[in-house]
Formats: C-alpha cells, sequence, structure tokens
C-alpha cells in the first residue's frame, strides 16, 4: 500500500512535506520512479469477527405452494484505505457495516405447473455503513478521501418473479421489484472543509426504486432439421446517484433495453448457433463513476448497441 499524492506544495520538497507519492519518496520530486525502498508503513494490522446467524421456518400449504419467513445477520468485512493521503488515515482502519434482514415470501407452482410465481418483502436496517468522505489534510491538494463507518440506513422493498407457459414452446417470463431505502444517521465531511454535517437527506448510490424486465421466448420444432428458439426481452431500471455526495453530472437517468435473439440447435445437440443483439435501443447512461477530491473526474458508460453470433460445436459423443 502506498500513500496516494501527486505533487508537492510550492516551495516545499519530499523531504519537507507530505508529497511525491510517499513512501515511494526520493530526491526527484518529478520522477516518481525515484523513491526509497525501505521506506514502509507498519506494521498495521486488524482483524475483524462477525456472528452472521440466520433463522428460518418454511410451511407447505399444499404441494405447490410454500410460505417462508426468516431473519439474518449479515457483515460486510472492515479494511484499509489503500490510496491514503496521509500516514494517519494510511494506519487507520474503518470497521465492518453490518446488516440486520427480516424477510416473508411465496414459491409457487400453480395451473398444473404452467405459472411459476414467487414473491417476497424484505425490510432491513443497515449500520456502520461504509461510505467515502473528505477531509482537510497535509497534502498538495489540501484534502484527501477515506472510507469511514458514517452512516446507517433502513430500507424495505419487493420482488415478484414468474415464469408463464401459456400453450407448449411460448413462455413468458418476467421480474419487478421495488426499494425504498434512506439513510437513518450519515454525519460527516463531505466537501474537504472540515465541518461535518447532516446528509441523511441524500440518496444511497445504486438504489434504483424500480427496476423490471419482462420476455418471451417461442419453440419452433423443425423436425429432422432441429429447434428453432426465438426470443426478447425489455428491462427496465429507474433513475439512480453514482456518488455519495450525490454529485452534479452523476445522475443516472432510467435506463430501458431491449435484447433479442434467435436458436437453431441441432437434433442430436451436437451444433448450436445463436444470433443476437442486445440494447437494440442503444440506450445509453452512466455506469459508474468517481469524482477525486478537487483534481479530475471519471466515468463510465453502458454497453451500447451490439450484434452478434455464437457457434458452439461439441465433438465426440
Amino acid at each position: 500500500m502506498a500513500i496516494n499524492d501527486s505533487a508537492c506544495p510550492a516551495g516545499e520538497t519530499p523531504a519537507t512535506a507530505i508529497c511525491n507519492g510517499v513512501p515511494f519518496k526520493g530526491t526527484d520530486p518529478g520522477n516518481f520512479r525515484d523513491f526509497d525502498p525501505s521506506v514502509r508503513f507498519g506494521p498495521v494490522d486488524e482483524t475483524w469477527n462477525s456472528f452472521s446467524p440466520r433463522v428460518g421456518l418454511q410451511y407447505q400449504l399444499s404441494d405447490d405452494i410454500m410460505l417462508f419467513g426468516f431473519w439474518q445477520r449479515a457483515f460486510k468485512s472492515g479494511g484499509f484505505v489503500n490510496n491514503a493521503g496521509t500516514p494517519a488515515v494510511f494506519e487507520s482502519p474503518y470497521d465492518e457495516e453490518r446488516v440486520d434482514n427480516l424477510e416473508f415470501g411465496l414459491r409457487s407452482y400453480l395451473f398444473d405447473g404452467r405459472l411459476r410465481l414467487n414473491t417476497n418483502i424484505f425490510f432491513a436496517t443497515y449500520d456502520d455503513l461504509q461510505r467515502g468522505v473528505i477531509r482537510a489534510a497535509p497534502t498538495s491538494t489540501g484534502q484527501e478521501t477515506f472510507t469511514d463507518n458514517a452512516a446507517g440506513a433502513d430500507s424495505m422493498g419487493m420482488e415478484v418473479d414468474f415464469s408463464w407457459v401459456p400453450v407448449e414452446g411460448f413462455t413468458i417470463n418476467g421480474n419487478i421489484g421495488y426499494l425504498d431505502i434512506e439513510y437513518d444517521d450519515f454525519r460527516a465531511d463531505l466537501t474537504g472543509d472540515g465541518i461535518e454535517t447532516d446528509n441523511s437527506s441524500l440518496d444511497l448510490v445504486r438504489a434504483p426504486k424500480w427496476d423490471m424486465s419482462i420476455g418471451v421466448t417461442y419453440l419452433i420444432d423443425l423436425d429432422q432439421m432441429g429447434s428453432l428458439t426465438l426470443g426478447t426481452r425489455y428491462s427496465y431500471t429507474d433513475e439512480m446517484l453514482l456518488t455519495t455526495p450525490n454529485d452534479v453530472g452523476f445522475h443516472r437517468e432510467e435506463l430501458t433495453t431491449w435484447d433479442a435473439q434467435a436458436v437453431w440447435e441441432s437434433v442430436n445437440g451436437r451444433y448450436r448457433l445463436a444470433v443476437w443483439g442486445k440494447n437494440l435501443s442503444d440506450e445509453v447512461e452512466r455506469l459508474g463513476g468517481t469524482p477525486v477530491a478537487t483534481l479530475f473526474a471519471f466515468a463510465s458508460p453502458t454497453q451500447p448497441k451490439q450484434y452478434g453470433a455464437t457457434l458452439v460445436v461439441t465433438l465426440g459423443e
């Protein structure tokens, strides 16, 4: 691990200031390869232990319908900031985050198995959420970004997925999800001015309220020439925020995509040819993005329209 700082302040050198990519500290501030390999931080270590139980019940209402419910505690391990700006942050780990989840649901096969319907509803409470925050620091930029256990959150949601075969060879399947999540308490410095503020009104990162998809497939029997399966799928994801401070420019609009494919398979199953298209509506939004203090910001897009073909040949018996 290394402290990540790019340049020395005016009038300073690596010997007098935290700069030039410490601990890669040499005599030439302009040469990042000029370093002293003997400089190391540590030893710094930490251990995290967590008891993560799960307790549940299920009831078979009939041969085709099962009800269930469970409570579960899970955790995400703590760690170290591997791109710290100062030794203090480098040597100070952040703790684990925890979630308590209560869930109820149904699993069913109806109408002689032609309809598979699964539903569940959940309630979750998050404690010590790991979030990227900023503080003033003696670096070349005057601040540093690090991970801290800065927030808690409460959520509830619902999921439904189904598969329906109205006639032989024709299948309709889909899913829908709803999520309502908000910070319970989020006090942190998100601007680097040294002042902690209440940020509980912010939206959580990558938490769309709605997401759903529906697809259809149709299987055509070609007798001695094998089979042909035609399929298409429509997907929708609600708008979402991509950064913890909900930065301007990192708000992703709702995204809809349409995929399609045709798959031919030989009678003996040895040959399979698929012709496919993804995101045929050519909808492109931000996949993710990261602003880096006052230095720069970068973002990546979702996949554009794509076409292709895939041939699979199985050799041997």
